[in-house]
């Protein structure tokens, strides 16, 4: 059988808008080191721990029993966190834009972040960009001795969340409601520019960017 044919039948697809998204009030100027490459998969395998592309710097999301943290590390810079941001919540998963500039960051209470990780004269900072309450299906609230090992796994419903390939739309599959939203992350405010439930006659419990950005599979 011809594997595109296997595809076809296998997956469907969601055509996503061709108009360049608006990008950030800042320009790209990457840092000019080696790329590190890290990664810190939890019991649930989702990765609390980014480097960010072109620099010394990595991205790491710490669930402690009483608070989370969202911190911007240097490799050069090993005894404190460079910039550290305080949320309520755990953190269950996270994503970064192609280009290191925008994370995207959800948490146990439905709660959606999009954090700026550059500053306009291109330095390294982190600001939130947006925030959305009730963007996605919580998760049972953990208990203070639950948080720090156990976070991730209780990420249930959010089985998808990545940026496109080149730019700053990024999707998020809930699965608890099976439904796929895209959001813009460069708006100044949270933006969804795409909601579906049904793709098909199908619930949607996972997506993935097409590595040209202009479609979804489902």
């Amino acid at each position: 059988m011809d594997p595109l044919t296997t595809l076809s039948e296998s997956f469907s697809f969601v055509h996503t808008s061709t108009t360049t998204t608006t990008s950030p009030a800042f320009t790209a100027e990457p840092w000019l080191s080696p790329k590190r490459i890290s990664t810190e998969p939890t019991l649930s395998g989702c990765k609390l721990l980014h480097s960010l592309p072109l620099s010394n710097f990595y991205i790491k999301g710490v669930n402690t029993a009483t608070h989370s943290i969202l911190q911007l590390w240097s490799v050069l810079q090993k005894e404190e966190a460079v910039f550290e941001l305080n949320l309520e919540e755990a953190i269950v998963n996270m994503t970064l834009s192609s280009n290191g500039q925008l994370c995207a960051v959800s948490c146990c209470d439905g709660t959606l972040y999009c954090i700026n990780l550059v500053s306009a004269n291109n330095t390294p900072s982190m600001t939130v960009r947006w925030v959305l309450s009730n963007a996605c299906s919580s998760t049972p609230t953990l208990s203070s001795g639950e948080r720090e090992e156990t976070a991730a796994c209780a990420s249930g419903p959010i089985h998808s969340l990545s940026f496109e390939p080149s730019g700053y739309k990024f999707l998020l599959v809930d699965a608890a409601s099976a439904t796929l939203r895209i959001y813009n992350g460069a708006a100044e405010k949270g933006d969804m520019i795409y909601e579906t439930k049904q793709i098909e006659g199908q619930g949607v419990s996972a997506a993935d960017w097409s590595p040209d950005g202009l479609m979804v599979a489902v």
